[in-house]
């Protein structure tokens, strides 16, 4: 992993799709950074970037690095690598992390860096911040979270110097969510965009146990929200400068946890 970042001079990373916490965790918590490293795969070498990511979990769970990631691939064959963090300046302890397990590693590190050769077209880091004023979210849905592994993304980007019209405009519909019960239909989380991306943007992410699911609590929703939502969806439109979509999955077999100690 380091072996690939570190070629891009990177001080970033991102978002972590479907942190899941409770309500009324939610409510006590500020702001929560989260770092990426965005790989973006050649669809003929898929099989080969995962195999070589399997083995670098591996080596890592081997030589005990401290620090936790997830990974989520999109369609498009972007890989998430995930990585909460507390400030910008924790972020010099992972690559401190890093530096420790090369070195403890030796020609075995190496050897599993040069099984990403050639499977990969570039890598983009970027910064994100969960805000939690922005999302919405029921305790009911949470509940629900561990069985799904399916993610929505609907990346709002907005026009320079909206940002307080914007935030006006989403906590509006945030009220009308919560006085139509919608939350207890989907779930999203809203994480903006902090370095390495274009801004303002926000990511608004929801999860479900597949597509088919996603895509009836999204319509239920909306059916909850009606008109009124359809209007401030519509003024809100009015000050973005273009909308995107992606879908996905987690993959926890790509993902490292390190064992208590």
């Amino acid at each position: 992993m380091r072996g690939k970042i570190s070629v891009f001079l990177v001080v970033g990373l991102v978002i972590s799709l479907c942190a899941l916490t409770t309500l009324a965790q939610a409510q006590e918590q500020k702001a929560q950074l989260y770092a990426i490293w965005d790989v973006v795969v050649k669809p003929s070498k898929v099989g080969d970037f995962e195999a070589a990511a399997k083995e670098e979990v591996a080596l890592y769970a081997k030589y005990k690095f401290p620090y936790a990631w997830s990974v989520s691939r999109t369609f498009d064959n972007h890989y998430y690598y995930l990585f909460p963090v507390e400030n910008f300046a924790a972020i010099d302890n992972i690559f401190t992390a890093f530096d420790k397990v090369a070195k403890m590693a030796g020609e075995e590190y190496q050897k599993m860096l040069d099984l990403f050769a050639g499977t990969y077209e570039y890598v983009q880091p970027s910064v994100y911040s969960l805000n939690y004023e922005l999302s919405f979210f029921s305790e009911k849905q949470e509940e629900k979270a561990a069985e799904e592994n399916f993610f929505f993304i609907d990346i709002l980007y907005f026009k320079t110097g909206k940002e307080k019209e914007v935030e006006k405009l989403m906590k509006e519909m945030i009220a009308l969510i919560e006085e139509k019960g919608a939350a207890e239909a989907q779930s999203w989380y809203c994480y903006q965009g902090i370095m390495g991306t274009e801004t303002p943007v926000h990511y608004m992410v929801a999860s479900a146990k597949n597509p088919i699911d996603f895509y009836t609590q999204n319509a239920k929703m909306w059916e909850l929200l009606g008109e009124e939502g359809g209007e401030l969806y519509r003024r809100m439109m009015t000050i973005m400068r273009k909308r995107e979509t992606k879908t996905g999955w987690l993959r926890p077999d790509l993902s490292y946890i390190p064992k208590e100690k």
